[in-house]
């Protein structure tokens, strides 16, 4: 009899909402029981028209490590921009989702980040404050509940779920659906390279990863995967070296993904390690990995938009195409910082391709237009750190080279007059082309001045500032060479001297170094 009574009032401990098919018309229901304990079948009708419940038996999965079961219920046929209530007996108050839109009528609302559970406290504290922008669904690109695939850290998944039941259904019982990607963190070792014997099976992957690939339906196997959100929005979740490779079969797929969605109004890629990293190296591998396979098919694909993770901060690049600043370029934005430690974000004037940074708990509020995507990103304490939209404003490029060059003006056509550095050609920055120096690589500021690589063997990494130029810091050797501003113009030879004991050096170096 207790137990008779305990389903007829059943309310799940754990219940969240996900799509594994076309967001319109489908709805994927998970919850959760407690020690083998069973459940009701899910009963399901639209909102507000008294029609009868239909009833959909679910699949139960097994819970890795413990005595619990996934149940998951896929609800199909569905019609687009609906709501539905949903519940498992006749005495519960009965929760309700909506289907995604048919078209861009009304603008999509996601709240967007990753890097979600150090602390349940923090967690859910963004998770009130992303629930407070209305969402219609929450993207979280990967590293969830910092469990590592572990049975000695479970219990770090039964907060994260519980931040999720407590803090991510409104009022009204609305419960907002999310897109979760996979990380670092849902995986044993973090990292396939660190599995010498790894198969890119479904068998190998659930053995590393064995809480990720049960508790979502989305991505699901192999790992990564495209929400078609109608015409007019897919989400592509990519799988950063943790249960896949980057390069081979998921670059394959992505080339094909990308090719099929050329009508598609808005393609979105998410991505956890950061191919343009604020805080880690710029030439950590996977990163490399990323901007080697990756990047070149979003440029010709003109993706404008992709989120990041992995380092704890936030940060926006400038808009980047071919690995310099153009206002055609996309724009790479979080850095995951939902709910975790922050770490310290490089300053946008040491990394060249860095437009903002802040060392802030974050999420992205993406309200997408048929014609624009504006984001605006909200902090910890539900403050404004940065708002921006895309495709860019032109003027992003002229706020690049400003920052890095103060007390410069365009003067048009690329190129650009410094009052101390002299007239130079901007148009594949972060190289710029200049009237005496020729191709200078320019790697951001740093110590009050501007690092430049020039790739003549007698010079490389050197530095300077308006205090001390036409003096160079000449990293190789950690001498100061002086520069004869009278040499170098019209391709001829620039002469330098090497400053030390005794008489000058003289350097002459030719102008016919190699540029980007």
């Amino acid at each position: 009899m207790i137990g008779w009574c305990s389903l007829l009032a059943f309310d799940p401990p754990v219940i969240y909402l996900t799509w594994k098919e076309d967001p319109l018309t489908t709805m994927v229901v998970d919850w959760h029981t407690y020690d083998g304990s069973s459940t009701p079948a899910l009963q399901y009708r639209e909102r507000g028209i008294g029609a009868s419940w239909e009833i959909f038996y679910p699949q139960s999965i097994s819970y890795p490590f413990e005595n619990h079961f996934i149940h998951r219920a896929y609800l199909r046929d569905l019609t687009p921009g609906t709501a539905y209530e949903i519940r498992w007996s006749d005495e519960s108050l009965p929760y309700y989702f909506r289907t995604m839109p048919e078209n861009l009528d009304r603008p999509l609302r996601v709240m967007a980040g990753g890097d979600v559970r150090h602390s349940k406290s923090w967690m859910d504290r963004m998770n009130r404050l992303a629930l407070a922008e209305n969402p219609d669904f929450i993207v979280w690109g990967g590293d969830l509940a910092y469990a590592d695939g572990s049975p000695e850290f479970i219990h770090r998944w039964h907060q994260f779920f519980d931040s999720i039941k407590t803090t991510l259904i409104t009022d009204n019982r609305r419960i907002v659906p999310i897109v979760v990607g996979i990380g670092n963190h849902e995986v044993q070792k973090g990292y396939v390279y660190n599995y010498p014997d790894y198969q890119p099976t479904d068998e190998w992957r659930l053995k590393i990863a064995p809480y990720f690939y049960r508790f979502f339906a989305f991505p699901g196997q192999p790992g990564y995967g495209v929400l078609d959100f109608g015409d007019y929005l897919s989400i592509v979740m990519m799988d950063t070296e943790h249960s896949n490779r980057v390069v081979g079969e998921q670059t394959d797929w992505l080339h094909n993904v990308l090719e099929e969605r050329r009508h598609v109004r808005h393609v979105i890629p998410v991505q956890h390690v950061a191919a343009y990293p604020s805080h880690r190296s710029y030439s950590n591998w996977i990163s490399s990995q990323i901007r080697q396979y990756w990047v070149p098919l979003y440029e010709r694909y003109n993706i404008p938009l992709v989120f990041e993770n992995h380092d704890h901060t936030y940060k926006r690049t400038f808009p980047i195409r071919n690995n310099s600043i153009n206002a055609n370029g996309i724009v790479y934005v979080g850095d995951g910082a939902w709910g975790v430690e922050v770490r310290p974000a490089d300053s946008p004037q040491n990394r060249w391709y860095l437009s903002n940074t802040a060392d802030r708990r974050h999420f992205i509020r993406t309200v997408i237009s048929e014609d624009h995507i504006a984001m605006t990103v909200i902090d910890q304490d539900g403050v404004r750190i940065d708002r921006f939209k895309v495709p860019v404003d032109p003027r992003e490029v002229e706020r690049a080279i400003s920052q890095v060059f103060p007390r410069s003006r365009s003067i048009g056509n690329g190129f650009w007059h410094n009052d101390w550095l002299g007239y130079f050609d901007v148009s594949k920055f972060p190289w710029i082309h200049h009237e005496r120096h020729g191709w200078l690589y320019v790697n951001g500021r740093g110590h009050g001045g501007i690092w430049f690589y020039d790739r003549s063997a007698d010079l490389n990494w050197i530095w300077t500032n308006y205090k001390a130029y036409p003096y160079f810091f000449r990293n190789s050797d950690q001498s100061w060479i002086y520069f004869d501003p009278k040499s170098g113009l019209s391709g001829r030879d620039r002469l330098f001297f090497r400053i030390g004991h005794g008489l000058p050096e003289m350097i002459i170096v030719p102008r016919r170094q190699l540029g980007p």
